[in-house]
């Protein structure tokens, strides 16, 4: 539809927009130990834990004309859970151990794993997002 001004130039009607108040917390502890039994073993732990909220106000938004609706079929546009959406709620915690042996001077052994569990408390974009992982690495270092 082609929606025309008084001087028969194109009508702009601007945006709908308001502001409101939004707030977060996130929380972060790490920790970490390295030791070595020996000359040719490296061993590490490191841990995380993290959590964070998030919320927004109920926005208040302008109505929208009647004129409007009608000329750029607005329609009825619902704003009343959009506060809801923006809503963050979860933990993760993850734990790592990795080790190391020295083969040789300029070749080393490693092995590691990560275990990371994630706790959506408030569903976000696309629901509740829980759930646990492992992660296994091996691998070789060769120092040139």
């Amino acid at each position: 539809m082609n929606v025309t001004g008084g001087d028969g130039g194109p009508k702009h009607f601007g945006s709908l927009l308001t502001i409101t108040d939004y707030s977060s917390d996130a929380h972060v502890f790490s920790g970490g130990i390295a030791f070595r039994p020996s000359n040719q073993w490296l061993l590490q732990l490191r841990g995380n834990a993290i959590t964070t909220t998030a919320e927004m106000d109920k926005p208040m938004m302008p109505d929208v004309t009647t004129e409007v609706e009608e000329q750029i079929h607005a329609g009825i546009w619902d704003y009343s859970m959009i506060d809801a959406y923006s809503d963050l709620d979860y933990e993760q915690f993850d734990i790592s151990a990795d080790g190391s042996y020295q083969l040789t001077p300029k070749v080393r052994l490693n092995v590691g794993a990560t275990y990371r569990d994630l706790t959506d408390n408030e569903g976000y974009v696309y629901g509740i997002e829980s759930g646990s992982l492992w992660i296994v690495r091996t691998g070789i270092t060769y120092d040139w």
